[in-house]
């Protein structure tokens, strides 16, 4: 798509809001600051949907901003109560202002940690949903397929910097693929 006007604003600086700029709706949902639409209008994030899994992906071209966006993402994060993970093979480039913050990875290793927590962490999860006393739509208390909701811990959101170098790690893909379907699953 290609807009040529005179009249949109192009361009200013978007300050990040904060606190300010984090939504919560009566369902659960939370929302934040993204940025602003070409128009100049305040455009929001889903961080958060009851009943479905994070997790992030951000393509562009080097030098296109994607870091910096990812950073804007984490903060949101953050000021939300989201837990994000990150792995930066980068060496921490961008993002040395959360070392212990939060986890973040930066070897093969901790690649593999992550992953390895992200599964026991959903298993155990997914424990917790199994026992839940529920009412089906016959108005019968049973147990077992209760939704992920917030009192079994903050919602994860995990972010993987250079995605296009782990993208040939067949086999690691391959598991990390099958974590986030079983994640999106349990979440539902």
């Amino acid at each position: 798509l290609l807009i040529v006007t005179d009249g949109a604003p192009l361009g200013g600086v978007v300050k990040w809001k904060g606190l300010d700029g984090i939504r919560r709706t009566a369902d659960g949902a939370i929302y934040a600051h993204r940025g602003r639409s070409i128009k100049g209008d305040d455009v929001e994030e889903a961080l958060y949907v009851p009943g479905q899994a994070g997790g992030s992906m951000v393509i562009g071209t080097t030098g296109g901003g994607k870091s910096a966006s990812n950073i804007l993402a984490i903060l949101n994060r953050l000021a939300a109560g989201i837990f994000p993970i990150l792995f930066d093979p980068k060496q921490l480039v961008d993002y040395g202002d959360f070392i212990g913050v939060f986890p973040i990875g930066i070897t093969d290793e901790h690649r593999e940690v992550i992953l390895r927590s992200l599964v026991a962490e959903r298993k155990r999860r997914e424990r917790l949903v199994a026992r839940k006393p529920i009412v089906d739509r016959n108005g019968r208390t049973r147990s077992g397929e209760s939704r992920w909701n917030l009192d079994d811990g903050p919602p994860i959101w995990h972010a993987w910097e250079e995605f296009h170098d782990i993208a040939r790690d067949e086999p690691f893909v391959g598991r990390l693929t099958s974590q986030i379907r079983f994640q999106r699953v349990a979440a539902m």
